[in-house]
């Protein structure tokens, strides 16, 4: 904290509250407790010059410590003074605050005043949150182990099936042998007994082979069929979690954007938000789907332009032409082509119509030839200024639509012809495995 401070001092009351309150902890956990007070008098003066919505919960952490620091001193009177802060805070943005800080701070306030009976109902609410927290706790290991045995387990299973797959051929390749061994010395017999006999115990012997290998390979085929189900059960459970994780890095990045107030950051967030709805939309579907290897690229694209509607409010104003081919593609080249429609149609949304001008964007994707797709995002607004420098064209959705271009093996056009036309040509089949390595 020392190195960091020096070289980045806070540059605001928030970020000084903050410095202030981890030096205190600090200290008094090493119990220099004059030190300790030092800091968390400066935290508290920092608390007391923030005054939003958004510090409110951090403010009355702050006090809520500061309390609890003098409720363990015995210092009476800036316990109180400090909850007091509290309530007034609270009552002036009309919201409720509670922590064990601030229950064990009333606890022993009551206690050295004298009111047993408050002291002890303080006590209460706070053996209450902290054994919700342990019991939160607790209950998450408990899944996780559940969630880390399950994997094992089927490892597990997976392995002893595919040994059971080689004792089985091993077994085959045994019996095939022993059995060439039994018929040419039936044979050898045969032909100092009678030619016919020989002929006709050497067909049952056939048949009755054929009937058992064809035995063994039916009880092979419902072993795969087993073992290929529980794959893909396996994969959609991958997929749906995959769906679920970004779903909540999109709830993060919404609850952190409750903090900001810089317009720029917002927007950044918001753009994040969609790039990332665009690839949980993928696994979404695969999870919902018969079909875990491709993405129906009509239902997909027309889901992601209602979902970039809903979001920026349009009504109206702007209008969406889909001509999409029923395509289906591969995961691979699905997500870059989801990422590539999201910068593009938030790109014509924002800056094609300005003062809210009304207007069309045009969506095709098509065929050109056999293995040849055809990726065209256009609208009639006002398009871009050809004389812009290669600073601003060169922006970070643009750098973006350029290296998923890359990706794809895919070639880019951006004109300016009535509006703004963005062409992404590229193949069906292109090589993955050359380009993970």
């Amino acid at each position: 904290m020392n190195s960091i401070t020096s070289k980045y001092p806070p540059p605001n009351k928030f970020d000084n509250m903050l410095m202030n309150f981890g030096y205190a902890n600090c200290y008094a956990r090493i119990k220099n407790y004059g030190t300790a007070e030092q800091y968390f008098i400066k935290a508290g003066e920092a608390a007391d010059g923030l005054d939003s919505p958004q510090t409110y919960r951090d403010v009355c952490n702050t006090y809520s410590s500061i309390a609890l620091f003098y409720a363990n001193r015995k210092n009476l009177q800036k316990t109180k003074l400090y909850i007091d802060k509290i309530d007034a805070v609270s009552k002036k943005y009309r919201q409720n605050y509670n922590s064990e800080a601030l229950q064990m701070s009333l606890y022993k306030l009551d206690s050295l005043s004298g009111d047993f009976k408050s002291a002890l109902e303080h006590h209460k609410l706070y053996k209450k949150m902290s054994d919700s927290l342990l019991d939160y706790t607790k209950n998450k290991q408990i899944e996780e182990l559940r969630i880390q045995y399950e994997t094992e387990n089927k490892e597990q299973k997976i392995k002893l099936l595919d040994k059971e797959t080689d004792l089985q051929e091993t077994a085959l390749k045994k019996s095939k042998l022993l059995n060439t061994l039994s018929i040419w010395s039936l044979i050898l017999l045969v032909l100092f007994i009678a030619l016919l006999y020989n002929r006709y115990r050497l067909k049952q012997r056939t048949n009755a082979e054929l009937e058992l290998k064809e035995k063994e390979i039916n009880q092979k085929n419902i072993n795969l069929r087993h073992l290929l189900d529980e794959k893909e059960w396996l994969l959609k459970e991958i997929h749906h979690r995959v769906k679920n994780n970004l779903q909540t890095v999109i709830s993060l990045l919404n609850s952190q954007s409750a903090y900001l107030e810089n317009d720029m950051a917002l927007s950044a967030i918001k753009n994040s938000q969609h790039r990332i709805h665009s690839m949980s939309l993928i696994h979404q579907k695969l999870y919902n789907s018969e079909n875990i290897s491709t993405i129906n690229m009509p239902n997909y694209i027309k889901e992601l332009v209602e979902y970039l509607k809903e979001s920026f409010s349009l009504g109206q104003r702007i209008r969406f032409d889909l001509k999409i081919d029923p395509l289906e593609l591969d995961v691979a080249q699905a997500v870059p082509i989801g990422l590539i429609l999201n910068e593009s149609i938030t790109n014509s949304i924002k800056y094609a119509f300005p003062t809210d001008r009304t207007g069309m964007i045009h969506i095709t994707l098509e065929a050109t030839s056999e293995n040849r797709y055809l990726l065209t995002i256009s609208d009639n607004g006002i398009g871009f200024d050809t004389n812009m420098n290669a600073k601003k064209i060169n922006s970070f959705g643009l750098s973006l639509i350029k290296g998923l271009s890359d990706d794809l093996d895919a070639e880019f056009s951006l004109e300016n012809q009535n509006g703004t036309i963005l062409k992404i040509e590229f193949s069906k089949d292109f090589p993955i495995n050359q380009k993970v390595k």
